[in-house]
């Protein structure tokens, strides 16, 4: 039983994602910050804020230019990327990828790299041929 011949569990595809995204940004030359960075800040510089306000307080309080968000549908036949510019609150980027494909992790990882590359003006929006490894 290969475990590549089936969709992978929800879990697994977060996993896949944020791998092939912090892959992707370090090679175009981005420095990404941990989330163990997170933990090593004081509880009291954290104002319980919600969702996105509290994740952009975190990025300025670790010195970070943007925080890079993404969404993926539920079978991860598209990702969505954007990066929203933490003192402004302003979205600086965003991109998507879709497939008919079926989800194998393989394809998840292309589907980041594409989703980037359309963010990023290296590729057209749309639909693309996502089993090129060019956008990686």
């Amino acid at each position: 039983s290969n475990q590549y011949l089936t969709a992978p569990d929800r879990s697994t595809q977060t996993q896949l994602v944020r791998v092939a995204l912090t892959t992707w940004l370090q090679k175009h030359g981005l420095t990404m910050l941990t989330i163990d960075r997170v933990a090593n800040l004081d509880e009291q510089q954290i104002r319980p804020t919600e969702g996105d306000a509290n994740a952009l307080q975190i990025g300025k309080l670790l010195g970070a230019d943007l925080a890079v968000r993404y969404v993926t549908t539920a079978n991860a036949s598209q990702i969505s990327v954007e990066a929203v510019d933490v003192e402004s609150g302003i979205i600086v980027w965003t991109g998507s990828a879709l497939t008919d494909s079926e989800p194998r992790p393989e394809m998840i990882r292309l589907l980041t790299c594409h989703a980037l590359a359309t963010a990023w003006g290296l590729e057209p929006a749309g639909h693309h041929d996502v089993h090129r490894e060019e956008a990686c």
